[in-house]
């Protein structure tokens, strides 16, 4: 029967109800050879693997129905079409499917070569590995049903229809939580009608023109009204809106800036939750987590790539109209650039948003900045509104339009008393003062009318003859307070100043009620406070959250040479807030606060929302999540005194309840930082303080799984399984009366201090930089990664090879790479992950190892080609080859003054050579297998190399005799590396332990490092001697 004769029998069976099975599938495959083919294969081959293996296992035949529900689904989805018109989207979610059934066959593989002993312990892994499999085939199918059914409709009205029939609450639940919500903020006032007229249409007209780039920068000075341009156009567009804002410092936080921008994007458009669902999967998929990645991976994966996903979608309908997808980004000025590289980092992303297709509209607001333009000029629309002398007409008349209409209101209360009152022929006065600035303008309406004599005040503001861009705000912000201190008495001034200043420096906004709690204040004795400070002062949303009415009040009040008497004593003031946050907590927290009965996970808490804002008021929320960001920048003095001691008490009586608050209010990732912040601060004023904060920090990194989880388990969790040489759980074992305890566990804190991950293969070579902050790696995914030593985010995107990167070195001054892939070599700029020339090519075979010279000026490469090579560093020529070994040179390492270059290979052996010369100086034999791994100590003295024999040998260089034989692995060396001070070596192995050595005996130093789950091919360790970096078969650094 001809394949086109047995595809039309399937047919009609399947509107007879048939069940398409894999004998069927294949007369399927006939006549879909191309995309049907190596699906209906693949499921063949899992289906076999579980039927050898599943025998009587009911979670393997759970598996093996999803894989009949697959062969079905499939099938019916590509006999709707013929074989020459099956669409792309289609072809491509079956090779999606394709992937997915990859990693199941390697799973049933893994299950189905173990030993019996194996199977037994690994029988509740099973049931959830087993669970896991069937829902990525549960999402593969339902994806395709999905994309099946779209395939077939006529309108993206059907489409919009579809989505929300496939986002359930739930799957809409995990997607938030997997990304980041981000802070609900009311919106401000918009433009009052009839102003900004001209510039708002040339805005509207630009967002909906997708022809036209898709990037439009709105910058002014502060105050001149892009609050109001930014909520009009949300008002109107229905535009996603992300913000940066100096009172709130997780706004500011630049790692989780696109996160949150897709967790907008997901509460804001519903189409496109499939593609942002198919995102998060996807980096799970590659057992990252999106919290791990660096800015760049995220602008990729969380938008760009749903994004063009999305829209290859919906350009399938021809003739109808995409929906236009704004997302404004408001403030960028205010963002966090300590950080100078992630400030870049982030600008480069914004600028990559050119290259999204145009229905996909950006708009930035800032202050003018430089960075912002040498990133974004030439990649924009721009938009200016101009203040000071450059003020445009239209600005002078928007500005004339809003005092006369806030004028209206005013006069209507005030003639009622003041009946001489008159505003009419002084308003083109205050049109002049206020230089294009409606901040200005606000603020001097808000001072007339509370509190004062509002005559007085009007003559106050209208003699201002300040000018230029800024002075006209800051004499004004000068008259206010004036006003406000005036006729108060030295208390009375004392308590605003207080609350002012608090208000200035809170690292989040707090209410009326927070600041009287925290600062001791008698309640309800602050609404005068807040009264006489409005004009300077804003509410957020409708929580009454009080903060600076702008940011220039806020730079004026930090400035002491603008606000003077006024100006925020910065240091001292974060030393009372230090200090009373610490007091409060000492005060307020105790065990149990929720009052639940033990056991409780935090999602099983009812009522949990209601019994937080009762029992867990705003201001303890704040003082557990700042007290030690608040900490000065310089260290200890006499005047924190107070300080250290309130710390000791928080520490020995109140460290557990800290952590269960933590808990409670889903901010156990706070722990950590603070506790370090606090160590940093103390410098070596307490060592006993410093311990326990050390001892915390481990705490809350080891624990952290069950802070999050349970308020009430994690004092069981950490007061039990801690290692017994803990500070704090030895302390506060003896407060708490636990009916289980540990008779065997772990004695000493883990070694390990941090897991990498992001590689996709083996990890063959690491390294530090010279300055120990950064930490690259090459791997088998054909990529060298670069990581920030202390937070284990990547840097900049990977450096991408053609091949596997077998090995890779830093220069010296730390600002080159060479990587050694196939058989050249490639030199990298690190600050902007850009190739340096061409590579470097003359091996035969692949190069197997790569170093610098200290001067920088020469590269030397070993190569499976038998031979050594001498590089010019700076023009990729070839200076020499040195040949001698009879097999793969392995590894090799230079002399510190650069004049010996030693090499290990298959062949057994380790020769010297002459650097400059060429000629063999010796060889060095001992090894009764290959040697993969050698190292010179940093005093040139003695040679370390690491064998397949499971050995590590020490040599002496002048004489070539052996001095040492170190002998523990149980399986062949495969790295080896000095200590900064050539007083130790450790070395890594096949048998997933790291030693460390005594290079003058052959005592090992303690216990094996264990925590790899693969072969160990790379340790090093860092220049300042703290760390140790080791890469592995298990794809972590």
């Amino acid at each position: 029967m001809s394949a086109d004769n047995r595809l039309m029998k399937i047919r009609d069976g399947i509107q007879e109800g048939l069940l398409i099975g894999l004998d069927v599938a294949d007369g399927i495959a006939d006549a879909f050879p191309g995309p049907a083919k190596g699906i209906f294969g693949g499921i063949k081959v899992v289906v076999d693997l579980v039927d050898q293996f599943s025998r009587n296992k009911e979670d393997w035949k759970a598996l093996k129905t999803k894989l009949q529900d697959m062969t079905d689904t499939v099938a019916k989805a590509l006999v709707g079409y013929n074989p020459d018109t099956v669409p792309k989207s289609l072809v491509e979610n079956i090779q999606t499917m394709n992937k997915v059934l990859d990693g199941i066959q390697i799973e049933v593989e893994k299950a189905q070569q173990r030993k019996g002993w194996e199977r037994a312990v690994l029988l509740k892994r099973d049931k959830k590995v087993t669970q896991d499999l069937v829902g990525r085939l549960n999402d593969a199918i339902t994806r395709l049903n999905f994309q099946e059914h779209i395939g077939h409709s006529l309108s993206l009205g059907q489409i919009k229809s579809s989505v929300r029939q496939l986002n359930s609450e739930q799957e809409f639940t995990w997607l938030k939580k997997a990304l980041s919500t981000p802070t609900q903020i009311t919106l401000g006032d918009s433009c009052l009608e009839g102003t900004r007229e001209i510039l708002l249409s040339r805005i509207f007209t630009w967002v909906n023109d997708p022809t036209v780039t898709n990037i439009l920068w709105l910058s002014a000075s502060p105050g001149a009204g892009k609050t109001a341009v930014v909520s009009t156009v949300v008002r109107k567009t229905g535009a996603s809106r992300n913000f940066f804002q100096h009172t709130d410092s997780a706004s500011q936080n630049l790692l989780w800036f696109w996160r949150t921008v897709a967790g907008s994007l997901l509460n804001q458009y519903a189409d496109l939750r499939p593609y942002l669902s198919d995102a998060v999967k996807e980096i799970q998929e590659q057992q990252q987590s999106v919290e791990d990645l660096d800015l760049l991976s995220q602008f990729k994966k969380l938008i760009k790539f749903p994004l063009e996903a999305y829209y290859r979608q919906i350009s399938q309908f021809d003739g109808s109209k995409p929906q236009i997808i704004s997302l404004i980004v408001d403030a960028l000025d205010e963002a966090d650039k300590q950080d100078t590289r992630q400030w870049n980092e982030l600008l480069e992303t914004l600028a990559e948003w050119r290259q999204l297709p145009g229905i996909f509209r950006l708009i930035i607001t800032s202050r003018p900045n430089d960075d912002i333009r040498s990133h974004l000029g030439s990649k924009c629309v721009e938009e200016t509104l101009a203040t000071g002398s450059s003020v445009s007409e239209e600005s002078q008349a928007d500005i004339n339009k809003y005092l006369r209409y806030q004028f209206l209101s005013i006069r209507k209360k005030i003639q009622q008393k003041i009946p001489s009152w008159t505003d009419k022929n002084i308003i083109p006065q205050l049109v002049n003062n206020a230089a294009g600035l409606f901040m200005w303008a606000k603020a001097a309406l808000d001072y007339i009318e509370v509190g004062g004599n509002p005559l007085k005040r009007l003559q106050d503001i209208q003699y201002s003859t300040s000018i230029g861009h800024i002075q006209p705000l800051d004499d004004l912000y000068m008259r206010i307070l004036q006003g406000i201190y005036r006729n108060l008495d030295k208390a009375e001034q004392d308590l605003l100043q207080k609350v002012l200043w608090t208000i200035i420096i809170a690292k989040q906004p707090m209410d009326q009620l927070s600041i009287e709690e925290l600062i001791n204040a008698p309640i309800c004795s602050l609404w005068w406070v807040e009264q006489a400070l409005r004009p300077v002062l804003a509410e957020q949303n409708n929580d009454h959250l009080l903060q600076s009415c702008h940011k220039s009040f806020t730079d004026f009040m930090l400035e002491q040479e603008r606000s003077g008497e006024f100006a925020v004593k910065e240091e001292l003031h974060e030393l009372y807030l230090a200090n009373i946050c610490l007091q409060f907590m000492n005060t307020k927290l105790k065990f149990n606060i929720l009052g639940l009965s033990m056991g409780y996970f935090n999602r099983d808490i009812v009522d949990l929302t209601e019994q937080v804002s009762v029992s867990i008021p705003w201001s303890l929320q704040h003082a557990c999540k700042y007290w030690s960001e608040y900490y000065p920048a310089s260290n200890p003095t006499a005047k924190s005194k107070n300080l250290t001691q309130n710390l000791e008490i928080f520490l020995e009586k109140h460290f557990f309840h800290w952590l269960e608050v933590l808990s409670i209010i889903s901010a156990g990732y706070y722990a950590t930082s603070l506790l370090k912040t606090a160590n940093k601060w103390l410098g070596n004023l307490s060592s006993n303080m410093i311990q326990l904060l050390t001892d915390g920090a481990k705490i809350t990194d080891l624990f952290n799984q069950a802070i999050q989880e349970s308020c009430s388990g994690l004092y069981f969790s950490i007061l039990t399984f801690s290692p017994q040489t803990s500070l704090l759980a030895n302390h506060y074992h003896k407060l708490y009366n636990l009916s289980l305890q540990v008779t065997r566990g772990i004695q000493y804190w883990p070694t390990e201090c941090q897991v990498f991950l992001g590689h996709q293969g083996w990890v063959s070579s690491v390294a530090f930089s010279p300055d120990s902050t950064k930490i690259h790696s090459a791997s088998a995914d054909k990529t060298v990664q670069i990581w920030d030593t202390s937070t284990g985010q990547t840097l900049g995107q990977p450096l991408h090879h053609q091949s596997w990167v077998i090995s890779s070195a830093f220069s010296p001054d730390g600002t080159k790479i060479a990587s050694a892939s196939g058989n050249k070599i490639q030199m990298w700029d690190i600050s902007t992950g850009e190739a340096l020339g061409q590579p470097f090519e003359g091996h035969q075979d692949i190069v197997l190892s790569v170093a610098f010279t200290y001067d920088r000026a020469r590269i030397i490469s070993g190569s499976q080609d038998k031979t050594v090579r001498v590089w010019h560093a700076f023009t990729s020529q070839s200076l020499g080859s040195f040949k001698s070994h009879q097999d793969d040179v392995n590894s090799i390492a230079i002399s510190p003054d650069g004049t010996k270059i030693v090499s290990g290979s298959d062949d057994r052996t380790l020769r010297i050579w002459d650097a400059f010369t060429s000629q063999s100086l010796g060889s060095l034999e001992g090894h009764q297998a290959t040697v993969n791994s050698i190292a010179i100590s940093p005093d040139g003295t003695k040679i370390v190399s690491g064998s397949g024999d499971a050995t590590v040998l020490i040599w002496d260089v002048s004489t070539g005799n052996l001095e040492l034989s170190l002998e523990g692995h149980q399986l062949p060396v495969e790295s080896v590396a000095f200590s900064p001070d050539g007083s130790k070596i450790i070395s890594g192995s096949s048998d997933r332990t790291i030693q460390v050595w005594e290079v003058t005996t052959d005592h090992n130093l303690g216990q094996s490092f264990m925590g790899h789950q693969g072969p160990i091919f790379a340790v090093t360790l860092s220049p300042d001697g703290t760390k140790i970096a080791s890469g592995s078969a298990d794809r972590t650094v």
